[in-house]
């Protein structure tokens, strides 16, 4: 009679397990809102948001590049790491970092410059190379990849070069403000910053204020104040 009954309840769990399945995928599929441009993705997690008061919350996004931006950038770290054994200077960089085509932008050397000790404080040492892509750029200026070799907050090279390359493959996770009633977006520079020192502004463009129409809706509820 166990045998019997603990088929039974075999079975039964069996049948149930994709409805619980479904269930479970439909729940994780409400908890993200995505958005997708040109060079990245940015996600944001409903979970995260804290509603500070009626109208107004913190919620946690993530930005992780395509995959051919991601590759460029892997590309460019490993090789700008090398470069901090050699003296300051510039240096032409290898043919094989062009991996978008053909550079639309001014092609830079690579930049190895070291800036003394200050009040007892370490050198600060660190590579830069700014990427010759116009899809990658900010607004006129090329977006630049940096290594720092040594300085007060570098641990080793070995684990600055373990903590850029987690942001470039795992994205960037970043901790934002929307207040729907009143137009205002804003940023933080510490996930755990409390509000007050959020640098928010009225003036929403671009990815913002698709965020901002998004989200106020999806957790406020109602049509969110849109600024002039």
């Amino acid at each position: 009679m166990r045998q019997v009954l603990a088929r039974l309840l075999r079975l039964a769990f069996l049948l149930v397990l994709p409805a619980i399945a479904g269930q479970a995928a439909a729940l994780d599929q409400d908890r993200w809102v995505e958005f997708d441009y040109e060079n990245e993705t940015i996600t944001y997690d409903l979970t995260t948001v804290q509603m500070i008061d009626p109208g107004r919350f913190t919620i946690t996004s993530r930005v992780i590049d395509h995959p051919d931006v991601m590759r460029l950038k892997l590309a460019v770290l490993t090789t700008l790491r090398p470069f901090c054994a050699q003296p300051d200077g510039q240096y032409a960089a290898p043919e094989e970092l062009f991996m978008l085509g053909k550079p639309d932008m001014p092609i830079k050397k690579i930049d190895v410059k070291t800036q003394p000790p200050r009040l007892g404080a370490k050198k600060f040492k660190d590579v830069a190379w700014w990427l010759p892509y116009r899809r990658l750029a900010i607004g006129t200026q090329e977006e630049m990849s940096f290594f720092d070799c040594e300085g007060p907050a570098v641990e080793s090279a070995d684990a600055e070069y373990l903590e850029l390359r987690s942001f470039i493959v795992n994205g960037m996770p970043r901790k934002e403000l929307y207040d729907c009633r009143h137009g205002v977006v804003g940023g933080f520079l510490h996930s755990d910053d409390p509000p007050s020192k959020a640098i928010s502004g009225t003036v929403m463009r671009g990815a913002f204020l698709q965020a901002y129409t998004r989200l106020c809706p999806t957790v406020v509820g109602g049509v969110p104040y849109i600024p002039p």
